[in-house]
């Protein structure tokens, strides 16, 4: 279990249809009022980004085109396994 003045770094996957993002941003809302000190990033379908861009709980919004080739998505995948997240959440 982590302590919560050690987490520095969140990455919330929300990559749904629009009604499931629009239920994460309470989600997002606690994460930064629970870790006020914490860098709060988010991995979208670019098709929703207007739902989430103007968030101000968000440090960095992570954007997924559609007509990305899987080596592409692959990449991006290896690039946030090399940062050091302290929590991780796939929102279903």
């Amino acid at each position: 279990m982590s302590i919560p003045g050690k987490i520095e770094h969140i990455l919330v996957f929300a990559l749904k249809r629009v009604g499931e993002i629009l239920v994460t941003t309470p989600l997002i809302r606690g994460l930064a009022k629970s870790y006020p000190n914490a860098n709060i990033e988010v991995v979208i379908d670019n098709y929703y980004k207007d739902v989430l861009l103007k968030n101000p709980y968000i440090d960095a919004l992570h954007l997924l085109r559609p007509h990305e080739k899987p080596l592409q998505i692959f990449e991006k995948a290896r690039e946030f396994n090399a940062r050091s997240y302290s929590i991780t959440i796939d929102v279903l």
